[in-house]
């Protein structure tokens, strides 16, 4: 595994090499086998916006699957929450543009993606923007601009989770998969 901390954004840390490519086949089946909804993004004015295919699984409902990726995670050499609340799977396809959103608004929260993707090209698009996090933000406009995250086979990323941050849609007729261990930091 390659660490990688995000010198441009707080908190922010890039694993390679996360997943191994036989845990990135292997991951495959369950992809495939998920019940994916259509989720609706809401705009600022309540309007329903463009629809992404999600899937979601809180904690209490946590598979096999979503509990062997949660030891993993928790295995690192970092300081991990103590729990998740939920993994938030994302299948963006070509044409998608999510709206940029916040996973949490308190302090302390995290998530972290992986992306699944057996094979991954950059120019295929499907890249995270992360942007800052409305509470910190600087006067500063290059602070403000987004920064291109790109999918990659096996790759974690890990940034607070009140952070604003966008998917994208892929430039090809292949889904970009990801799954989000997000913690909201709430009380239980």
């Amino acid at each position: 595994m390659i660490i990688t901390e995000v010198l441009e954004k707080p908190d922010t840390y890039i694993i390679d090499d996360f997943l191994t490519p036989e845990e990135t086949r292997d991951l495959q089946p369950h992809l495939n086998s998920l019940e994916w909804k259509q989720f609706a993004d809401v705009g600022i004015s309540n309007v329903e916006l463009e629809k992404t295919k999600g899937y979601h699984v809180m904690e209490e409902e946590f598979s096999e699957v979503e509990d062997y990726y949660l030891s993993k995670i928790k295995s690192l050499d970092f300081i991990t929450p103590y729990r998740f609340d939920r993994v938030l799977y994302n299948s963006f396809e070509q044409g998608n543009s999510p709206i940029p959103h916040v996973d949490s608004m308190r302090m302390g929260a995290y998530t972290y993606i992986i992306y699944p993707n057996i094979e991954w090209e950059e120019s295929w698009g499907g890249e995270t923007s992360l942007f800052f996090i409305p509470e910190t933000v600087s006067p500063d406009p290059r602070e403000r601009m987004p920064l291109k995250i790109y999918t990659k086979p096996g790759r974690l990323l890990i940034f607070p989770g009140n952070m604003l941050h966008s998917g994208s849609g892929t430039t090809v007729p292949k889904s970009r998969y990801s799954m989000a261990y997000q913690f909201w930091n709430t009380d239980k």
